[in-house]
């Protein structure tokens, strides 16, 4: 079972007035109807008690229209409850000028005649009018200060008072001539009405004074609220049992009696019901109890916690805005500010890359958690943080970031100096393979120059004396030499692709148009159509992303089926952190066990006197697209085309020495 908070007990009681204002409105409204229509029992409605006057109805319509604007915050609401306080007021002060003074103003007779009353005619009774004047009254100075509110509190009390007294005067069906004149004349449903009505009004002072004892959220005001309808009813409840019993008792049985059973009959039921409330008080300390070991548990652990962390972390904590609230003992070693220095200032401001920032927001505001490295600035130069940020909300309402960070520029010097001697000994290695590569192919190329220099030299010499096997054996071994040749200045070529590492903004449509233009002579011999989609600009190697596309271009334009016009579809699609280009063929098609084959450097599927080249084409652009850190595959159907895609990262980083 949860506690109602503040915020609901305060909106329950305005509608509890909202719906004792209607009440009374509809009562009032009944019994002046009643009048009009001469109808008696909705007038008294105990045969020959008290009568509701006509007037009095009218007051409660008044009363009941200042209930319902009572809680507005309009100038209309103001107006309304002003008028009617007023005119209830009027009413209260001309009945008590009536009753003081001996005179009559003849207000009581301006609706309706009272032929009906048999106590007193034509005029409410003097504590009608007194409950009338101080539940205006009350009213019109309510919404000045504290002061005015608490003795309008004590005038709606006083009304509950006179209002309760009634109704147990009827309760205890005492006799109109036994009652004060006060009450004399005060109708059971007059009384009905007054209580409701002065507590509903009372209720809404429940920040101050008696209200507040009453509605607060404190074990004193929860017991007061179990305590008083006990101590108010029992007593009433008891007086018309024994009221009945001695009335109606058959035995001549002393009134001295009565008031001893009373008594005795009270005492017991006070005690037992104590008891009761002492049981459950008895359990809810133990529960409090647990609670409350279970907290110092808590807060002990929380203790060492937070010991442990300021030990070992930097702790911060921000406000909603982002200001420095404070700072511990190890933020302020690291950075070299005080921790009075530092307070109030904008935390982005150490920042040495504010763009961060709109991350760690979003972040928050998705997940109420950022979390990540950060290079900050402090008065001791730059240094690097892992960060946790977690978002807390107070007991106000109001929201607090609670920053851990740990140190970790060592660690990020150590990474960069690693880096940069991975860097430096890969460089070392690629200039040391470039070497080895320049001197293999240099004398790899010395003999098969030789070779074709020598069967140069044999068919010059021998010339007619060459037969025809002899011919096309010395031929066979010229192709095989230039084929050898290629083969080793393609290995040359791929061995270079990414020497000149400088990186450039390239737009990739424009590339595309040159790509074409430099191809149009092989695109118009093979009737191809060239089909490019937007494509996006990014940092790239530019000539190496040009033979990327070249050389897949080319390729598609080669592989065409015997009798089909080649037609080539090249997009691109934007995906989180790159770009997946596509370039798609409808050409022979390539089998699935055959698909990462083709992309191995000198690996040929095809027959050379069906399709010529050296096989290197597809495993230059791997290495060119593995350069740029993306992937490059493949999907296929022999006899329905291909499909090459490949990925560019949308962000590239030059790496010097």
């Amino acid at each position: 079972m949860t506690e109602t908070t503040s915020e609901e007990r305060v909106n329950q009681l305005q509608r509890f007035l909202v719906y004792s204002s209607i009440f009374t409105i509809l009562v009032a409204t009944t019994v002046l109807f009643g009048w009009i229509i001469g109808y008696e029992p909705i007038l008294s409605l105990i045969p020959g008690a008290a009568t509701m006057k006509a007037n009095t109805a009218s007051g409660f319509i008044l009363l009941g229209i200042t209930g319902l604007f009572f809680n507005g915050t309009s100038n209309i609401s103001k107006i309304a409850i002003k008028v009617a306080a007023s005119l209830v007021a009027l009413i209260a002060l001309s009945t008590l000028s009536e009753y003081l003074f001996g005179i009559s103003l003849n207000l009581d007779t301006l609706i309706v005649e009272d032929s009906y009353s048999t106590i007193t005619r034509n005029r409410m009774s003097p504590a009608t009018a007194l409950c009338f004047g101080l539940g205006s009254i009350g009213t019109l100075i309510y919404y000045k200060n504290n002061a005015r509110i608490r003795l309008a509190q004590y005038m709606w009390l006083l009304i509950t008072l006179a209002a309760f007294i009634s109704i147990v005067t009827y309760i205890l069906n005492i006799p109109a001539t036994q009652k004060t004149e006060l009450f004399s004349s005060m109708a059971i449903h007059t009384s009905i009405l007054f209580l409701v009505m002065s507590l509903a009004l009372f209720f809404q002072t429940s920040s101050l004074g008696l209200a507040a004892l009453i509605m607060g959220p404190l074990p004193g005001s929860k017991i007061t609220r179990q305590l008083l309808p006990f101590t108010i009813l029992l007593p009433v409840f008891l007086s018309y049992l024994f009221f009945y019993l001695s009335v109606n008792s058959t035995i001549n049985i002393p009134s001295s009696f009565w008031v001893i059973i009373n008594t005795i009959s009270l005492i017991l039921l006070s005690i037992v019901y104590i008891c009761i409330m002492a049981v459950g008080l008895n359990k809810s300390a133990k529960t409090q109890q647990k609670l409350q070991n279970t907290l110092k548990s808590s807060n002990r652990t929380l203790r060492a916690f937070k010991k442990a962390i300021d030990k070992t972390s930097l702790v911060t904590e921000l406000d909603a805005n982002g200001e420095i609230l404070t700072v511990n003992n190890n933020f302020s070693k690291l950075t070299g500010f005080k921790k009075q220095e530092i307070k109030g200032k904008k935390y982005n401001s150490l920042l040495l890359n504010d763009r961060i920032t709109g991350a760690i927001l979003k972040s928050l505001k998705s997940y109420g958690l950022w979390e990540g490295e950060i290079q900050r600035k402090g008065k001791k130069g730059k240094h690097w943080v892992y960060s946790t940020i977690i978002e807390h909300e107070e007991s106000n309402g109001n929201s607090k970031y609670l920053m851990v960070e740990q140190d970790i520029s060592e660690r990020k010097e150590t990474e960069k100096l690693k880096d940069v001697q991975f860097i430096t000994k890969l460089q070392q290695k690629n200039q040391e393979l470039e070497q080895f590569l320049y001197i293999a192919s240099h004398d790899l190329q010395e003999p098969l120059r030789s070779i074709r220099s020598m069967l140069q030299i044999l068919k010059m010499e021998l010339g007619d004396k060459l037969t025809e096997s002899t011919t096309e054996f010395m031929d066979l071994m010229e192709g095989s030499a230039d084929r050898m040749s290629d083969l080793v200045k393609g290995l040359m070529d791929y061995a270079r692709l990414g020497n000149k590492k400088e990186l450039a903004n390239i737009n990739l449509n424009q590339l595309m148009i040159e790509v074409k233009a430099d191809l149009k002579s092989l695109t118009d011999n093979n009737r191809a159509t060239v089909n490019v989609a937007n494509l996006p600009t990014l940092d790239v190697h530019p000539v190496e992303t040009r033979l990327l596309f070249q050389n897949l271009l080319s390729n598609a334009i080669k592989f065409k089926k015997p009798d089909t016009a080649p037609i080539i579809d090249i997009s691109a699609t934007e995906q989180e952190g790159f770009w997946q280009f596509k370039v798609q063929d409808n050409g022979i098609g390539i089998k699935k066990e055959h698909q990462k084959k083709i992309f191995i450097i000198f690996q040929r599927l095809n027959k050379r006197d069906e399709y010529e080249g050296t096989g290197i084409g597809l495993a230059h652009c791997m290495k060119i697209v593995s350069l740029h850190g993306g992937e490059l595959w493949v999907e296929s159907e022999p006899g329905e085309g291909s499909t090459f895609y490949f990925t560019l990262p949308k962000k590239q980083f030059n790496v010097t020495k």
